[in-house]
């Protein structure tokens, strides 16, 4: 079975809209009429159709997840060409499309139009992001007509085909040009493009089947979802038009700033205070990190910069995986301002007693790998 994916160029995770955006680049460099192509590009441009096809339609794109050709019964199907490819060819060459023949006349079941996806955005902790969490969503979505059970249509009566384009769903006008004859499609402004009218339209939805609303969905966030990670919803998006089938609902995830942690990957970062003492003589010093109390050991002669890694204790690598990146603590010495004399003469004493180590202050370079670059590992 073909890998779709892979024919358009797209992951296994894309949205409806990334599919039909690398549809529409594809259809458009292999369409046999818009370019001199040979015929194993007639033969990619039929692939590019099938895969469209499938990753397009819920049913299909379920089974084809499932392992199932959704074709396998209706091979007839691969590579043919549709009313929609009609209306998106069209677009490329501004209303102008060259005689290719596709195009067919709807029907009662084509007339039905899926919803359309909606993609939110949804603000969570860092907390919330490692070990997952459960969000109430308030959202304005369009929902089924309950007029008219989302038919748009009363009194059992749906539609008829339009008289001004004969069910076409567009009107074409055969013009003559220096290169032979061009057919002008411009969209049917009586059923705007369907092919259908709604003989005895709702008086609520006015013959579209749907109308705004608002509803709370009660959403679970996976373990592990990342910054700009995206959850997919299947049937809570939009209702459809004419009692279409619902698009779906996208979440895409926005993780805030921590107080105290800094993402880097999957590792964290932050910075930790220790006394001059425990710098100099080195100890273990207990922090609190998102997964409870750690010990962190500090090294004898440790200065402001040095890096104390505890691995295992960043975010999770994936939804799927239990391994995580580590938490690296960089080390900030604090001097204390003042002293009492108690003190001062006990650093006074330090002071005399490291002369023998014959340490003389010198300036230092700021090109790279000097003074800016050890400013940069405490900051």
């Amino acid at each position: 079975m073909k890998d779709y994916y892979s024919v358009l160029g797209v992951s296994r995770s894309a949205s409806e809209t990334e599919i039909k955006k690398a549809y529409r680049k594809l259809a458009r460099k292999y369409h046999p009429d818009s370019t001199e192509n040979s015929s194993s590009d007639e033969e990619l441009f039929k692939e590019i159709s099938t895969a469209y096809e499938v990753l397009t339609d819920p049913q299909k794109r379920s089974l084809y997840d499932s392992g199932v050709d959704p074709l396998s019964q209706n091979s007839n199907n691969s590579g043919a060409f549709t009313a929609d490819f009609a209306n998106i060819f069209s677009d490329f060459f501004g209303g102008f499309s060259f005689n290719s023949g596709f195009g067919n006349r709807p029907t009662e079941q084509t007339a039905q139009v899926r919803g359309e996806d909606v993609l939110v955005q949804e603000k969570i902790t860092l907390e919330e992001s490692i070990f997952g969490a459960e969000k109430i969503l308030p959202l304005a979505l369009l929902m089924a007509c309950t007029t008219c059970s989302g038919l748009g249509a009363k009194g059992g009566v749906r539609e008829i085909v339009c008289s001004v384009c004969a069910g076409a769903g567009s009107i074409r006008k055969v013009a003559n040009s220096l290169f032979g004859q061009v057919v002008q499609t411009s969209t049917c402004p009586n059923c705007h493009s369907v092919g259908t009218i709604i003989q005895n339209p709702c008086s609520d939805c006015r013959g579209y089947g749907a109308v705004k609303g608002h509803k709370k969905i009660k959403v679970k966030l996976p373990v592990g979802c990342t910054n700009g990670s995206r959850v997919r919803l299947p049937g809570e998006g939009n209702a459809g038009q004419k009692g279409g089938t619902h698009g779906d609902l996208i979440i895409e995830i926005v993780v805030r700033e921590h107080d105290v942690f800094m993402q880097s990957g999957n590792d964290l970062n932050c910075k930790l205070s220790v006394p001059v003492t425990l710098a100099i003589l080195g100890g273990s010093v207990e922090v609190q990190t998102l997964y409870g109390i750690a010990t962190a050991n500090i090294q004898p002669g440790s200065g402001s910069g040095t890096i104390v890694k505890l691995q295992g204790y960043g975010t999770p690598k994936s939804i799927e995986s239990s391994a995580r990146g580590d938490l690296l603590i960089f080390i900030d010495v604090h001097i204390p301002a003042k002293l009492d004399s108690k003190q001062l003469k006990l650093v006074e004493q330090l002071h005399e007693s490291l002369k023998d180590n014959k340490f003389k202050p010198e300036l230092e370079s700021m090109k790279v790998g000097g003074f800016w670059d050890w400013i940069k590992r405490i900051f």
